[in-house]
């Protein structure tokens, strides 16, 4: 049978999925709100403040990487999830 309690593998890999989405979500913002300012509206600060969040985003997920215990991460799955992440914030 098989077990529906997701294990801490299972968890730092949706969480890495995560946090990846998360930061294409605020450089698609980002894009969003320079085009609405290219257009005169007033949205400089929101600009602002999603350029920013990438990064944080980004600091996130390489902490989150290095704690992730070695069991887990020699796990092939768990490797190429951050193997990903690896080359999408580099």
């Amino acid at each position: 049978m098989v077990s529906m309690i997701p294990t801490d593998r299972d968890i730092k890999i949706s969480a890495i999925q995560r946090l990846l989405k998360e930061r294409e979500y605020y450089i698609k913002e980002c894009i969003e709100f320079e085009e609405q300012l290219a257009n005169g509206e007033d949205v400089e600060k929101l600009v602002v403040d999603s350029k920013k969040m990438a990064p944080l985003i980004e600091e996130k997920i390489k902490e989150f990487i290095q704690d992730i215990p070695e069991d887990i991460l020699n796990d092939e799955e768990v490797k190429a999830v951050v193997e990903q992440a690896k080359k999408i914030i580099s």
